[in-house]
């Protein structure tokens, strides 16, 4: 979707819009890896904890395709 054909945000009607998709979610699991691997020495719990939801998040990253937020509201949703 190129920036010409962006919507407005439904909520606030704002033209500040990112998009979001694949790799953004993908970063932050693979972020959220390195930062359990970190807490795993130090606090087993939370890295264990930490590596599940980095896992999860980079299982959901192909769903998340095709997303806009709005900068202003911080409203997520699917463009059409």
């Amino acid at each position: 979707m190129n920036k010409k054909n962006w919507q407005p945000c439904p909520r606030c009607n704002s033209s500040k819009v990112v998009k979001q998709g694949f790799g953004h979610w993908f970063f932050y699991g693979f972020s959220l890896i390195g930062i359990s691997i970190i807490f795993l020495f130090i606090f087993p719990t939370i890295g264990i904890t930490g590596l599940i939801c980095a896992l999860i998040f980079m299982i959901i990253a192909p769903f998340m395709f095709g997303r806009l937020k709005c900068k202003d509201c911080n409203l997520t949703w699917k463009y059409k």
